[in-house]
This record gives C-alpha cells, structure tokens and sequence, in this order.
C-alpha cells in the first residue's frame, strides 16, 4: 500500500507475532473475565479478532523477508558489553521482566527484516513500541541506518513524512510496521 508515496509494508513475522499476541491476549481475558461461557465467548473473541486483523493486514503489503539476525544478535551484544549501554538493557529487563539481555529471537528477526529493506538511498522507518528497538533508536541508526520510532510518536512521525516527502519528491521510501 502506498500513502503519500511511502510504501507501507509489514513482515509475515510481524502478522504472525501479531496473531500470537492477539489470541493469548483474548484468552488472557476471557479466562479472568467470563469463567461459565469461555468455550463460547473465547470463539465469539477470537473470530472477531481474526476478521479485524485481516482487514487491517488488508491496507498493508505484506512481505517475505530474510534478515540477518547474527548481525543483529552481535550488535545488542556489543550493547551489553558496554557500561552505558548495558545499564540501559538492565532497566529494559527489569521492566519486561525478562531474564536476558537481549531481544527475544522473534524481535531479533522482525528487526533484521526491517534492516533488510534498506536498499540505496531509500529511508526506512520502523514504528515499535517495543524497548529493546526504541532506547536504542540512536544506536541502531548509526549501525544500521533503520529509523526506529516509537508508536507513541506517530502524529509527530506523519509530519516528518510529510516534510520528507516534500524534500525527497522523487525518492521513495518505505516503511515496516511492527505491533512488537
């Protein structure tokens, strides 16, 4: 799909990560919530679900990608090895209550095949609200030219496109939606 001739895409790791996410939010839900029906209310949930994800998925190209995670793994391990940094991945854990340091693998692929996308001079924006992406969004710039920005930040982010736009007119662009 394009908007404003930025090319809006999403990885088949990304939907999958997605339809994971939905469904163990649903029975998270339906478990605490509707003890007598779950059966019912959890198919009731879960199709809705289903049919709302396949319509958004159904504005958005959805591509086969193939990153390289070892890149990436080597590059938050670089992280951790360093004070600053490893402070930062330390209050990341914390927070998620995770017992490593490093991204999941699924995030270390979703992010791979972001940085997969950048070919020439095309820009490539990765919305996230994931941490281990958006604390370090300066870092995996200079690493890996992929501009991190955070869901949060999405009205300011539509500006920056829109100005982008105007000084890159000829040049296209392209951008990888994460739900992570």
């Amino acid at each position: 799909m394009r908007a404003n001739r930025i090319k809006v895409v999403t990885s088949t790791a990304v939907k999958n990560e997605a339809e994971k996410q939905i469904t163990s939010a649903v029975n998270r839900l339906v478990d605490s919530a509707h003890p007598r029906r779950l059966r019912q209310v959890r198919a009731l949930a879960l199709a809705k679900c289903a049919t709302r994800l396949r319509e958004l998925w159904s504005h958005v190209d959805i591509l086969t990608l193939h990153g390289n995670i070892t890149h990436v793994k080597g590059f938050y391990q670089k992280l951790s090895e360093n004070p600053h940094t490893r402070t930062r991945l330390e209050k990341i854990r914390n927070f998620k209550g995770s017992r490593s340091l490093m991204p999941e693998d699924s995030d270390l692929k979703i992010i791979s095949e972001a940085i997969s996308l950048k070919a020439g001079d095309n820009e490539v924006y990765f919305v996230t609200k994931d941490e281990h992406f958006c604390e370090f969004s300066r870092e995996i710039y200079e690493e890996f030219k992929l501009r991190v920005r955070p869901v949060q930040s999405l009205i300011q982010f539509k500006r920056q496109l829109e100005e982008l736009k105007e000084r890159k007119s000829n040049r296209n662009g392209r951008l990888l939606l994460s739900e992570c």
